[in-house]
């Protein structure tokens, strides 16, 4: 198969295929070099594009991109509505036009931080 042919079967698959190749357990690649990766980012519009960096460079982790539409859409639109609102849900920050909460993360709690040096 020329890359012609493999470029045109990348264009016809869904995103829930594209995700679940680049997902797959058994997967004995790097998935960012895999031409579904960039398939992938080529389709995402561009308020989702931070949200996928995350996702696929940062994690590492695919699979969170692993989702099924209800309502038996699988076009690209239900993908992305379902990774808008894993966005917003998991990651807010990625969100474009994010402001943080009034007040800073400061809840008084141990934040996990070594204590300052005692001098």
């Amino acid at each position: 198969m020329d890359d012609m042919d493999r470029a045109q079967k990348l264009r016809q698959m869904s995103i829930g295929q594209l995700v679940k190749r680049i997902s797959a357990s058994t997967l004995d690649r790097d998935f960012m070099g895999l031409p579904e990766t960039g398939e992938i980012w080529v389709r995402t519009p561009e308020n989702l594009k931070d949200y996928l960096a995350h996702v696929l460079h940062e994690l590492r982790e695919p699979w969170r991109l692993r989702c099924m539409p209800s309502g038996g859409r699988k076009d690209d639109t239900a993908y992305f509505n379902i990774w808008m609102k894993k966005r917003d849900r998991d990651f807010p920050e990625l969100r474009p036009g994010y402001t943080p909460p009034e007040g800073g993360d400061d809840d008084g709690g141990d934040d996990g931080a070594p204590p300052p040096p005692v001098v």
